[in-house]
């Protein structure tokens, strides 16, 4: 009976580790439909009250949903007709209530005077720490770094 204890609960933890794992890609995958369809509000909700998100090489370092809210959209409102972003090779590490992550992504977007041949690409890195808070995981903690484009210094396209 002992081992049968033992297995079942394995098999338990195994199966717990699975639905962290597969809630935290629902989260980043909620993040970036939420960017995309301009629902920011709901985007926003996906951070903690404090998190940091730090876009070394565009934004910056914010601290706190507020600040990450009012900085994402202000630059990005208005600056794109459509974007897409594409998130790939995401791994998660699940300890407990706490989650780091990261992943690959590719950013297409649209000028917002632009036409679909007007296409801007870049590519980049995202790592990530998560919380397990009362409405579920939530991003902690994010850096994002571009390092790559084609061919548009991303100062100038958040500048313009």
């Amino acid at each position: 009976m002992n081992a049968q204890h033992d297995t079942l609960e394995s098999l338990a933890r195994r199966i717990a580790l699975i639905e962290d794992d597969m809630a935290l890609n629902r989260l980043i995958h909620s993040y970036l439909s939420l960017a995309d369809s301009r629902q920011w509000v709901a985007w926003s909700e996906t951070f903690t009250e404090d998190a940091n998100f730090d876009l070394p090489n565009s934004f910056g370092l914010m601290r706190g949903r507020q600040e990450i809210y009012d900085t994402c959209v202000g630059k990005m409102e208005g600056t794109w007709k459509d974007t897409q972003h594409n998130i790939v090779n995401t791994n998660f590490q699940i300890d407990g209530d706490t989650a780091t992550g990261t992943a690959n992504i590719i950013f297409a977007a649209i000028p917002a005077d632009g036409q679909p041949s007007d296409l801007y690409l870049m590519g980049g890195r995202y790592r990530w720490k998560f919380a397990r808070t009362a409405s579920g995981w939530r991003i902690a903690d994010a850096w994002e770094e571009f390092f790559w484009n084609n061919g548009t210094p991303m100062k100038e396209v958040f500048e313009a």
